[in-house]
């Protein structure tokens, strides 16, 4: 009976998370910053022009550049979406949403209580959600 309610407290702090950052992505009201622009650029050089990449941007250090990874994995959405910002400000917050869902797995081996504290408090957390709603390569 434990589980059955902790589960459910789970999924309902998942629905909570989703319908409170996924309604302003979908209808457009969300931040899409330099960074974002710049990243979807950067795809669409990839996979509209076929010109991949093996180095990134630069950053804010002269002389030091970000990792290709990023932008490889955002073709995936990119050409799922048609290059909508959208789908890859969405990708971007249930990556982030996906990595309480990895501490969840990791942690509950050692302590169920807090492996369980962290899953919904970061469903449900203002600072989290705020955060998966715009695409920042450094999340």
């Amino acid at each position: 009976m434990k589980k059955v309610w902790g589960r459910l407290l789970i999924i309902f702090a998942f629905i909570c998370g989703l319908l409170s950052f996924v309604p302003p992505i979908l209808t457009g009201n969300y931040f899409f910053t330099f960074d974002g622009a710049r990243d979807l650029i950067w795809v669409k050089n990839q996979v509209d022009f076929l010109k991949p990449s093996l180095i990134g941007p630069w950053g804010s250090i002269t002389g030091v550049f970000f990792g290709p990874l990023w932008f490889w994995i955002l073709t995936i959405p990119y050409i799922l979406g048609g290059g909508d910002p959208r789908i890859i400000t969405l990708f971007s917050g249930l990556l982030i949403f996906s990595t309480g869902i990895i501490a969840y797995y990791l942690l509950k081996k050692h302590l169920f209580s807090l492996a369980f504290f962290t899953l919904v408090l970061g469903f449900t957390s203002p600072a989290i959600l705020s955060l998966s709603e715009f695409a920042f390569s450094q999340h």
